[in-house]
């Protein structure tokens, strides 16, 4: 049992260095505004490889936000109301 516990967690390693590139890289974009071309430069990946997480963080938000979204208009209007009175 020991050794597939061992093999999960290798297996998820790349997985997870993967994602948080991708998190990275929408954030890089989105928040701080930079463009591919320096988020490219930033990272030393190609333009194509930022567009191509782009593309697939996009697409699972809009699927996160179309599964969950009564759960999020509730949060938002929730924490709008906290933060008015």
């Amino acid at each position: 049992m020991c050794w597939k516990k061992n093999y999960v967690k290798s297996m998820m390693r790349p997985s997870a260095a993967y994602l948080s590139k991708k998190k990275l890289i929408y954030h890089l974009s989105r928040v701080e505004e930079l463009s591919h071309d320096e988020i490219a430069l930033k990272l030393n990946i190609s333009k194509n490889t930022v567009k191509n997480h782009m593309v697939e963080a996009s697409r699972f938000i809009r699927e996160y936000v179309s599964k969950n979204g009564s759960i999020i208009c509730f949060i938002i209007a929730s924490s709008n109301y906290f933060h008015s009175n």
